[in-house]
């Protein structure tokens, strides 16, 4: 079967626009600093290493990423750089709320498992689904033995820790190894 490839003018501005945005938050480090910009609902100059268990140049690197999906703004206030929502390009305020409130209506009091590779796609689906229906979610990581080194040891501590997660991790390593 021949696999066809998609070419960028097959979509709408729109979806390419969306597709970023979704890509720059699938990383919790991310949403987290996307949450801490919304509760103080003020520019944060310096503050977000004190609030987030990273390092000052991984906090960097995620704002760096945030800042070019145009979710949130930096200013130069002397050494200080500050940074804010970009209210002007926020698009998914309503979306997130919205999508969150459909998952609620649809699950109800039904139980949820999710296949959680660490991937852009799983990790949204997992944290937007967690932050609808909560407990009723369980994540299954599966360790294939493929993985970049401590990338399981950072799934867990991402999501099992930070988001509080239920993640179920299963070392398949030796089997899916065995048969390659």
């Amino acid at each position: 079967m021949e696999t066809e490839l998609t070419k960028p003018k097959d979509f709408t501005n729109s979806q390419h626009e969306m597709a970023h945005i979704i890509k720059a938050l699938g990383h919790p480090a991310r949403v987290a600093i996307i949450e801490y910009l919304l509760s103080v609902d003020t520019c944060i100059c310096g503050d977000i290493v004190d609030v987030l268990p990273l390092a000052q140049p991984t906090v960097s690197r995620h704002l760096k990423e945030l800042k070019n999906a145009k979710l949130i703004k930096g200013t130069i206030e002397g050494n200080t750089i500050c940074y804010c929502i970009d209210e002007k390009n926020w698009k998914l305020s309503g979306y997130i709320e919205r999508t969150i409130a459909e998952i609620r209506e649809k699950v109800g009091d039904e139980k949820v498992i999710l296949g959680l590779s660490g991937g852009v796609d799983s990790s949204v689906a997992a944290v937007l689904i967690h932050k609808a229906i909560g407990d009723q979610l369980t994540c299954i990581f599966v360790d294939t033995g493929l993985l970049r080194k401590d990338e399981g040891r950072k799934v867990m501590e991402n999501y099992g820790e930070h988001f509080h997660m239920k993640i179920d991790m299963v070392d398949a390593s030796e089997r899916f190894l065995s048969k390659l």
